[in-house]
């Protein structure tokens, strides 16, 4: 991969290498991320501190911030209320009690 910057506008543009991609870089996308001039330098400081590319801090970053983002999605119910028309659940309370003394017999 390599990493194409325009300083005018601090535009990190994170393209295919030209040589043959290995395996994981064949699946990767094309990404164009707009920073600000502060922005910018953190990265290019941070990058420099731990000598990798600004390009691998911004894949790092990513890599370790979907996980959380993930986790901070609210919660779907999809499945919540899929019984609610059914004639057994107008008293729910009572089809289990009655459905414990079926099976649960001894």
């Amino acid at each position: 991969m390599s990493t194409v910057w325009s300083k005018k506008s601090r535009n990190l543009n994170l393209m295919q290498s030209v040589c043959e991609p290995s395996i994981q870089e064949a699946k990767m996308k094309k990404l164009n991320v707009e920073v600000s001039d502060e922005e910018f330098v953190t990265l290019e400081q941070l990058a420099q501190a731990l000598g990798v590319s600004v390009e691998e801090l911004v894949k790092r970053s990513v890599a370790a911030y979907l996980p959380q983002a993930q986790n901070e999605l609210p919660f779907e119910p999809i499945g919540f209320g899929m019984w609610a028309d059914r004639p057994e659940m107008q008293d729910a309370a009572k089809w289990v009690e009655d459905l414990r003394e079926r099976e649960w017999t001894r």
